[in-house]
């Protein structure tokens, strides 16, 4: 507290209303209008606020009173969980990029924990991360998770432009487009930037990533399908001309 702005005496939402004094030692808008709205909160749900100075600290204290009960069941996706091997190497590199702490530090711990194996790396908390996340992307990026809106200092940022230029730099490996919109158009225009999978923000961390394991098992059996008939052809032609060198 500020020595010529002490609090004038204790305050509770169990007290009657009654605003704070405005004269000329507090600014305007210190009428006490904050504290009616706590107030009014604190009633409505049944808890109890209070606000007091001791020397020059003011604490405040909220309390609710609570009862133990049976726990809900919990809402969880309906899509299954994966089954089948493991689709991820060892040391396969999964790269994310979003501007929320927050978010990187939970997809991080969740990734390493569910994906043991896996090679975790976030990027994101300013636009010098954003130029590190392109770099490792092309260097050593075999699955990327881009949040869509990327909203930094500076520069508002979207994730399938990134995208678009990392595919346009040479990426071939797996992408996904983390968003908080999923229209069909957010979808739409994920995969037109070169994902493979378009996810919403509201999806569990642990439903997205048993997700993710099955789309990037699809991913990787579409790769194989589709380097194996080359591979046939070239085994086909290769016996081939084996034949006629024989005769």
């Amino acid at each position: 507290a500020k020595p010529d702005r002490p609090l004038p005496k204790p305050w509770s939402s169990e007290s009657p209303p009654e605003a704070l004094p405005n004269d000329h030692s507090r600014p305007a808008l210190s009428d006490g209008l904050g504290l009616q709205h706590i107030r009014r909160v604190a009633n409505a749900c049944g808890m109890k606020a209070r606000l007091w100075q001791e020397d020059e600290d003011v604490l405040f204290e909220l309390r609710v009173s609570t009862t133990s009960g049976a726990r809900p069941p919990a809402v969880r996706s309906a899509t299954p969980a994966p089954q089948g091997p493991c689709p991820f190497r060892d040391g396969v590199h999964i790269l994310g990029l979003d501007d929320s702490d927050i978010a990187r530090q939970n997809l991080e711990m969740k990734l390493t924990k569910m994906i043991p194996n896996a090679t975790v790396a976030m990027f994101g908390k300013d636009q010098a991360d954003v130029e590190e996340f392109k770099q490792a992307a092309l260097e050593k990026g075999d699955i990327l998770i881009l949040d869509e809106h990327v909203d930094l200092p500076g520069a508002e940022l979207h994730g399938s432009v990134i995208l678009k230029e990392l595919r346009a730099g040479g990426y071939r490996g797996f992408a996904c487009i983390r968003s908080g919109d999923s229209t069909e158009a957010d979808k739409a225009r994920s995969l037109q930037s070169g994902a493979q999978w378009h996810v919403g923000k509201e999806v569990w961390m642990r439903d997205l990533i048993d997700q993710l394991r099955a789309e990037y098992r699809k991913f990787k059996e579409k790769e194989q399908w589709e380097i194996q008939p080359h591979e046939d052809l070239v085994m086909s032609r290769s016996s081939g001309s084996g034949a006629v060198s024989d005769s």
